[in-house]
């Protein structure tokens, strides 16, 4: 019984807290992605590209924004 609390211990203590997971992602303009965006894949690989962990065409002239982890 003492193995199955301390097994569940460990599993609940190696989950990241909730405050890590929710961690507000910084959005950044793409600076090799010019003009109108018409693909969210497109503009992810550019992101990617430039060091970002993902991207996005965002806003009313659907332009392209990468994003991070702050």
């Amino acid at each position: 019984l003492p193995s199955i609390a301390g097994i569940l211990f460990f599993f609940f203590a190696a989950k990241p807290s909730p405050v890590e997971e929710e961690k507000k992602a910084c959005k950044y303009r793409s600076e090799k992605s010019w003009g109108v965006c018409f693909s969210d894949l497109r503009c992810s690989e550019t992101c990617k590209k430039e060091g970002f962990e993902n991207g996005d065409c965002k806003g009313l002239r659907r332009r392209c924004f990468c994003f991070n982890r702050c």
